[in-house]
């Protein structure tokens, strides 16, 4: 017999590379909160349990779980990776099963913090970590400065395709007041291999900026990123000025220069 499995489809435009992602969903309804709520999972090739799949639930009651709200930015999508939610002021453990065929959503005895929203305009949250020095750096200790958030691995050919573009940068504006915090995503050799690789990219020091290596996905989690090269920037007052930007899209900003005229437009679509 025949198999039909609904699924959505993203093309996201870099340069002149088109990349698709495709996520196989299943769907659902859980009574939470008071109400029966429906809900959607994605399926990502790992299983429907993967860290980086997602989910979508119905949080203000409207009866919808909308593809087109499947954004990082979206109130009502999560990733699996974020282990926890709040409805109708309650906070949840979730867990997904890895062929999809369950959600379970199990009630906290303490409330959870406010989730950030991480969109423009709003307050950064927090970044708190070591340099490849051992030495403590947080995002709080920039405040006053003009800060680059980089989400990056040493695995991503984006990535250090990007790092003298970043150092140039660096160079060029921080005596204005501008700094990076680069936030290193851990490879499976664990934390040692993970910074010599980072040493042997980044070249002689000084770094351009401040490296912190992210330990079991911790900030990863909190400003829900699983794809690189991932750019915030945040102003001296640590507010948010540009959210998952593309580097061009930052130098650009940085460097003060008009946006170019596009000549075409990129498409996105299901």
């Amino acid at each position: 017999p025949e198999l039909s499995v609904p699924f959505h489809m993203r093309f996201r435009v870099r340069g002149d590379q088109v990349y698709a992602n495709i996520a196989v969903l299943r769907r659902g309804t859980i009574n939470v909160g008071g109400h029966a709520r429906p809900f959607a999972l994605s399926w990502s090739p790992a299983g429907f349990d993967y860290p980086g799949a997602r989910i979508a639930l119905d949080l203000d009651g409207d009866g919808k779980t909308q593809l087109s709200s499947w954004t990082e930015e979206s109130p009502e999508s999560f990733f699996v990776m974020e282990r926890s939610l709040t409805v109708a002021g309650r906070g949840y453990d979730f867990k997904v099963a890895q062929n999809g065929d369950t959600l379970t959503l199990t009630p906290r005895t303490a409330p959870l913090p406010p989730r950030p929203a991480l969109t423009v305009g709003t307050p950064a949250f927090e970044i708190a970590g070591t340099d490849l020095d051992g030495q403590p750096v947080t995002l709080s200790g920039l405040r006053g400065r003009t800060v680059l958030v980089d989400f990056w691995g040493t695995s991503c050919p984006p990535c250090r395709e990007a790092l003298p573009k970043l150092a140039s940068l660096y160079r060029r504006h921080h005596a204005e007041g501008f700094d990076i915090l680069s936030i290193l995503v851990e490879n499976p050799d664990g934390p040692d291999a993970t910074r010599a690789e980072a040493m042997k990219l980044l070249g002689a020091k000084p770094y351009a900026g401040h490296e912190i290596i992210d330990r079991n996905n911790a900030l990863l989690t909190l400003y829900r990123t699983m794809s690189f090269p991932t750019y915030f920037i945040v102003d001296p007052a640590g507010t948010i000025t540009c959210a998952r930007c593309e580097l061009d899209d930052v130098l650009r900003k940085l460097d003060h220069a008009p946006a170019p005229s596009p000549a075409t437009s990129a498409a996105t679509g299901l």
